[in-house]
C-alpha cells in the first residue's frame, strides 16, 4: 500500500511540474494600461508605463514618439472647426506641433479611450492588441499592418545554482536539492534515457530509514533521504538497483522553463533533460 501511495505522489508531482516560482514578465510580453484615439486618417496609441506614443497613419506608415520628443512641447493651440474635436495631453502636443503629422491623420473622430493593451516585442517588431481584439503589427522599418494573431509569449527560462548531493546506482542515479530538500530518482534504461521520479521532503521525511543494509560486494546501501526513498518504494529500489558509489556533494544547476524544471546537471558535466509534465528524461 505504501508503495502505491508513493508512486501516486511521484506521478502527481511530475504532472504539476515540481514548479518553481515563475519569473517576472519582461518588456517582451506585457499588458499595459494605454489610451487610443481614432483620427480621420489614422490612430494614436499611448502606453502608460513608458509614455511612448505610436502614430499609425492609414497609408501604412508609423511615427514613434518617446516621451522626450513631446513632453516639453507646448500644449495644442490649434482650434478645430465646428463639428470636430482637438486631441489633448500627449496626443495634443504631437498633433498640434507637427503640422505634417496633423495634415496626415486629420482631426480626431472620437475622444481618447483607456484600456489594457497587450504589448509584445519580438526582435523589434511590436504586436499591439486592442480592446476589440485587433492586433497592430509595428515593424522596425516604420510601417504597420494588421496581424491575424500575435506570436505566443516567449518562455521564461531561468537558471539556479544550488547545493546538491548525487549518488549513482546500478541502473540510474539520485539527486537531492539542498534548497527544497526534494529528491529526484532517475532510472536509466541503458540508452541515456528513462523515467524520473520526484519526492518532496514533506513526504519522504516520514518514511522509515532504510533497513536493507546488506548490500552485495562492491555495492552500497543508500542512507538518509536516499535510503528512505529507496528502502520504502519498492518500484524505485527494483528499478535503480544498489548504489555503486557513496554520496557526492556538488553544485547543481537547475534550468526552469515557464516555472517547470527542464534540466539538471550531473557532477560529470552531463545534463539530464526532463520532459515537462511527463515522467521521462534523457541526456
Amino acid at each position: 500500500m505504501k508503495t502505491k501511495i508513493a508512486l501516486l505522489i511521484v506521478v502527481f508531482m511530475l504532472l504539476i511540474g515540481a514548479a518553481l516560482p515563475a519569473a517576472a514578465q519582461t518588456d517582451s510580453y506585457l499588458t499595459v494600461y494605454s489610451t487610443a484615439q481614432r483620427f480621420e486618417g489614422g490612430l494614436m496609441l499611448f502606453r502608460s508605463d513608458t509614455a511612448y506614443i505610436w502614430v499609425l497613419a492609414n497609408n501604412g506608415t508609423v511615427q514613434r514618439f518617446p516621451s522626450w520628443r513631446y513632453s516639453r512641447l507646448p500644449d495644442n493651440t490649434v482650434t478645430p472647426p465646428s463639428g470636430h474635436i482637438a486631441p489633448l495631453f500627449g496626443f495634443g502636443k504631437i498633433w498640434g506641433n507637427y503640422a505634417s503629422l496633423r495634415n496626415l491623420v486629420g482631426y480626431p473622430v472620437m475622444p481618447e479611450l483607456g484600456f489594457s493593451m497587450g504589448i509584445q516585442n519580438i526582435n523589434g517588431t511590436y504586436y499591439l492588441t486592442q480592446l476589440d481584439g485587433t492586433i497592430y503589427q509595428i515593424n522596425p522599418n516604420g510601417t504597420w499592418t494588421f496581424a491575424n494573431s500575435a506570436p505566443p509569449p516567449p518562455p521564461n527560462v531561468n537558471l539556479f545554482d544550488i547545493g546538491a548531493t548525487f549518488q549513482p546506482y546500478e541502473n540510474g542515479f539520485m539527486i537531492w536539492r539542498a534548497d527544497t530538500g526534494a529528491i529526484y530518482t532517475f532510472t536509466d534504461w541503458g540508452n541515456g534515457q528513462g523515467s524520473v521520479g520526484y519526492f518532496a521532503q514533506a513526504g519522504y521525511e516520514y518514511y522509515p530509514d532504510n533497513s536493507d543494509t546488506h548490500a552485495p560486494a562492491g555495492r552500497i546501501a543508500p542512507v538518509s533521504g536516499f535510503g528512505r526513498v529507496w528502502g520504502s518504494v519498492f518500484a524505485i529500489r527494483s528499478e535503480l538497483g544498489w548504489a555503486t558509489a557513496p554520496e557526492q556533494t556538488y553544485q547543481l544547476t537547475v534550468t526552469t522553463t515557464d516555472g517547470l524544471v527542464t534540466t539538471l546537471n550531473l557532477p560529470n558535466g552531463m545534463v539530464a533533460q526532463l520532459e515537462p509534465q511527463t515522467i521521462w528524461w534523457r541526456f
